[in-house]
């Protein structure tokens, strides 16, 4: 699933965040549905739920084992984040809904946030080295002065 992506790992990455976000407050403020709702916003979680847990927990190996991706081989091997367990905990009521926020909270702040990092700074260089370029083609087909 991981070859399907068609957008860029920072567009997923805040996505995810903005939802994991939306679900930590659902939680602050009591409301376990509205955290579910925000958890079904996840990447990952637009198919999880068609699947049984066993699998989701198949499909994500698939999609987190680096000899199967492209990406390795460059160092972009993509981050998937893994919501599902938490997501059917607060459905089957097996986690507690201070649990489940502090969970999503170590995954905001120790997946995700490193991510959207690692993608802002490789986003940086590439436009750094592309204007680069472009000035320098700029230069080259611009018009000789004449004298």
């Amino acid at each position: 699933m991981g070859s399907w992506d068609t957008f860029l790992r920072t567009d997923q990455h805040v996505n995810d965040y903005i939802s994991l976000n939306d679900a930590i407050a659902g939680l602050s403020s009591g409301s376990t549905n509205n955290a579910i709702n925000a958890l079904e916003g996840i990447y990952t979680m637009d198919w999880a739920p068609s699947c049984s847990l066993e699998t989701y927990n198949l499909l994500m190996s698939w999609m987190i084992n680096d000899e199967m991706c492209w990406a390795d081989d460059f160092d972009q091997q993509q981050g998937y984040l893994d919501v599902y367990w938490v997501y059917l905990g607060l459905i089957n009521e097996t986690l507690s809904s201070g649990e489940a926020r502090l969970i999503l909270q170590d995954m905001r702040d120790d997946l995700l946030i490193p991510w959207l990092q690692d993608d802002l700074l490789t986003l940086e260089w590439a436009w750094t080295e592309a204007s680069g370029l472009l000035t320098e083609i700029q230069i080259r087909r611009s018009p000789l002065p004449i004298s």
